[in-house]
């Protein structure tokens, strides 16, 4: 991306530039904010994954199938 073209196109000055700054770390923040997002969703399927393996070993195990 080329910064100085995005601030002309802005009008230049030093309210472009802030604009510029603060659009790129609402973007940086939000990217941020997905990825962690994504990862406790990722987390969250694992926990669910192993619960419900945990169930059925019990559900097993009540049947008779532990004796």
């Amino acid at each position: 991306m080329d910064w100085n073209q995005l601030i002309d196109q802005m009008g230049g000055g030093l309210s472009a530039v802030v604009i510029a700054a603060m659009g790129f770390a609402v973007w940086r923040l939000s990217k941020m904010l997905l990825a962690s997002y994504d990862a406790r969703i990722t987390r969250e399927q694992e926990h669910a994954r192993e619960l419900m393996q945990t169930i059925e070993t019990v559900r097993s195990l009540t049947r008779g199938g532990g004796q």
